[in-house]
């Protein structure tokens, strides 16, 4: 009997032999511009390409079949797996029973190379099953074309939305000032100065009402007389130290043409010193040696003697 996957694949190899020469011809075809004129070059082309296209759809229309059959190797070599699998379990188990002494030598070794056949057969199959399959996958991947998957489409930007009109009459400046002036910092108390108490603040009042009201005299004089003057202090004053004759000839030059006992009149006095002041002018002569003194002068300038008053 034969086995339909069998009868399935010899077809599959001829199409794809087939389908492998076409495509080698039209390669070959190419390399053949330069020496063939280019209208039978074209029909040449043309019918190694509907031939291809031919054996291409025929696999096409066989994707089915190949599916069917790669579903059915598939569950055959998940089977000679499992078969596999109890075989291998069955000779360690005899192994095991063999060693305690339960079987006898020849009895185990007899079920041990059954079992060894076993695996060995399994093991082919599943060898031979797993390249059938591989075979059918290839040609699946050539025939049924990969679909590509689309890429993905970039969501649309969004549209940039346009702020809303304000109206100028739902707004004031108080509503825009009050958060403004919730956060700033309460003022700090001025602490108020001396100069401005509430005492030196009348008594400045009281100073300006007594200068520019001329009738009150006497609330000017008490106000003078509770305020105490600061004293006037003074150098005692200085005797003066006594010149050289030199010098105080000099100075008695000018007065030597004064007549009688050398005081000086309005009349008899120069015309130099008429115009000069009379605080200027020495007209204190002293009564022990007659230099004559200015009248503001306790001691004589000459002799120190004391000058007495005229």
């Amino acid at each position: 009997m034969t086995n339909p996957t069998e009868g399935t694949m010899e077809g599959l190899h001829d199409l794809l032999a087939e389908r492998s020469r076409y495509e080698s011809w039209l390669t070959q075809l190419e390399a053949r511009t330069a020496s063939t004129p280019l209208h039978v070059l074209e029909r040449v082309r043309a019918d190694y390409n509907a031939r291809l296209e031919h054996v291409t759809t025929q696999l096409r229309g066989r994707a089915v079949d190949l599916e069917a059959n790669a579903a059915s190797l598939r569950s055959r070599l998940a089977a000679l797996a499992s078969e596999e699998d109890a075989r291998r379990d069955e000779r360690a188990e005899t192994e095991l029973r063999a060693s305690v002494g339960e079987f006898a030598t020849d009895r185990a070794s007899m079920t041990i190379e059954q079992c060894d056949q076993a695996i060995a057969s399994l093991a082919g199959q599943r060898d031979a099953l797993g390249s059938e399959l591989a075979r059918l996958q290839q040609v699946l991947v050539l025939v049924i074309p990969q679909e590509v998957p689309p890429a993905p489409v970039a969501p649309p930007a969004p549209e940039p939305i346009a702020p809303a009109p304000m109206d100028a009459s739902r707004y004031h400046t108080d509503s825009i000032l009050e958060p403004i002036t919730s956060l700033a910092p309460d003022p700090e108390p001025i602490a108020p100065s001396v100069g401005s108490s509430p005492s030196a603040v009348e008594e400045l009042e009281f100073l300006r009402s007594v200068v520019n009201n001329p009738d009150s005299g006497s609330a000017h004089s008490e106000f003078q007389g509770d305020l105490v003057q600061p004293p006037v202090l003074s150098a005692p004053r200085r005797a003066p130290t006594p010149m050289s004759t030199g010098t105080l000839s000099g100075l008695r030059d000018p007065l030597r043409s004064v007549q009688g006992d050398g005081s000086l009149t309005p009349g008899n006095m120069p015309s130099f010193l008429k115009d000069m002041p009379t605080e200027q002018v020495k007209t204190l002569k002293c009564q022990e040696c007659g230099t004559m003194n200015y009248p503001t002068e306790w001691y004589c300038e000459r002799c120190g003697g004391e000058l007495a008053a005229m």
